[in-house]
């Protein structure tokens, strides 16, 4: 499940859809995503011109709760890649220092083919 929130800025259709993307490809190397929640934010002080923008994740797994902290770009797809790539970075460290099992979507991942 993913949660988009938009703070001082108007929602985007293009924001959301770079979110799922970003989001799916996260799922791929955590398999076992409860809950992804997203915030994108502009600076309240500067309105008119826009940027810098903020974004915080946190997802949500039965082993660990992942945080990324506020990320910032003066371009909002910049702000998202930066804080997409940390997650991702946390995700795949959480893969490897909890040890976690090999679920059937971690064996798949891993080129695991059960024999027909």
């Amino acid at each position: 499940m993913v949660e988009i929130q938009f703070e001082n800025l108007p929602q985007s259709d293009a924001i959301e859809a770079a979110v799922n993307r970003f989001v799916m490809r996260l799922e791929a190397t955590l398999c076992e995503t409860t809950r992804c929640r997203v915030s994108v934010a502009a600076d309240a002080s500067r309105p008119v011109s826009g940027g810098p923008f903020f974004v915080h994740i946190e997802v949500d797994t039965p082993e660990k709760d992942l945080v990324s902290d506020e990320v910032s770009d003066i371009d909002v797809c910049v702000a998202l890649l930066n804080a997409f790539h940390d997650m991702q970075t946390r995700a795949r460290a959480h893969m490897r220092n909890e040890r976690v099992a090999l679920s059937a979507c971690d064996r798949t991942l891993a080129g695991y083919r059960p024999r027909a």
